[in-house]
Parts: structure tokens; C-alpha cells; sequence
């Protein structure tokens, strides 16, 4: 596995990028920043790449604890396979339904773990994992986290390569 991390505090800097397309791209960062270019210019930067971001009330890049910027690792993995799947929390009745269908796509044959970024104002968190587990029979792990950020009542999250803000999918 090979990892490069990138920050944006309003430009990106991809010097040293590989040539080769990352397998995943995790970016996390002020939602300021994800709305005003900071999403769109990472996904011209990594087009073939499955791109999970989510906003945030503070960042993490390694040992710094980050304000109003976007932190940004690029993963190439040498064996793993990622599979991007998404769904609208609006076209369920609840968390806990949206968190079955989610694990529905999946084909479970190798399935060896489940990473779910979710928009913390419309899920609820524990409904959503109860609902993945049951439907993995709580046989492959989960990870993952509810998007927000501190100061404003609005949540951004882009997963799988799919622009969500609050409830509007584009």
C-alpha cells in the first residue's frame, strides 16, 4: 500500500502526485472550502478515482489538528479491491432500512470490510449501523463516521463520488 497526503487551504499544491490512479481518496475538510472549488479541483485531479469527502469541524493531518482547510489522502492498494456504493437517506423510511440497502449492493463474496461516511443531520448513526450489521449478520467489520461540522447547522458530505449536500443529491 503506497499513501500520499495532500492539504488545501484555498489551492491545492499535487506536486509529486503519482501517475498512476489512486484506488481510493479520502478528503475531509471545512465545508467552506469542499463548496468554494475545493471538491471539484480534487476530483480534475484524481478522475478515475473513487472520492470520499465529507465535511468537518476540524481536520487532521497527521500530528496537527487542522481549521478551514482540507486534508486529503490518496491510497494505492496493491491487492485490495474498492467498491463505492451509495444510497439517499430521503428514500427510506429510516437509518436503520438506508443501512440494509446500503450492504444490498454489495456483492458479499471476499467482502472483508465495510467503510461508511453517512451525513451526521439526517442519519441516525446508531439506526444506520444496526441496520449494515444486521444485514452483514455481523460477520465483516464497519468503520466510518457521521459528517458535520461544529458552527453551522448544514452538513456536506460527497461519498463515492457523488455530490450530497444536506438533502439535495446533484
Amino acid at each position: 500500500m503506497k499513501t500520499q497526503q495532500f492539504l488545501f487551504n484555498d489551492n491545492w499544491d499535487f506536486s509529486g502526485l503519482s501517475d498512476q490512479p489512486a484506488n481510493l481518496v479520502l478528503a475531509f475538510g471545512a465545508r467552506e472550502q469542499l463548496s468554494n472549488g475545493g471538491y471539484q479541483k480534487l476530483r480534475e485531479a484524481f478522475p478515475s478515482s473513487t472520492v470520499v469527502a465529507g465535511s468537518t469541524a476540524r481536520e487532521i493531518s497527521n500530528s496537527s489538528v487542522l481549521d478551514n482547510q482540507i486534508v486529503t489522502t490518496a491510497i494505492w492498494f496493491d491487492k485490495v479491491k474498492t467498491t463505492p456504493h451509495s444510497v439517499l437517506i430521503q428514500d427510506f423510511e429510516n437509518s436503520k432500512e438506508a443501512g440494509s440497502a446500503l450492504v444490498s449492493k454489495f456483492d458479499r463474496e471476499g467482502l472483508r470490510f465495510v467503510f461508511v461516511i453517512s451525513d451526521g443531520q439526517l442519519v441516525n448513526g446508531s439506526d444506520l449501523v444496526e441496520g449494515v450489521n444486521k444485514a452483514l449478520n455481523d460477520e465483516v467489520p464497519i468503520a466510518g463516521g457521521l459528517a458535520g461540522d461544529e458552527a453551522h447547522s448544514r452538513v456536506q458530505c460527497r461519498s463515492a463520488n457523488h455530490y450530497l449536500n444536506g438533502s439535495t443529491n446533484e
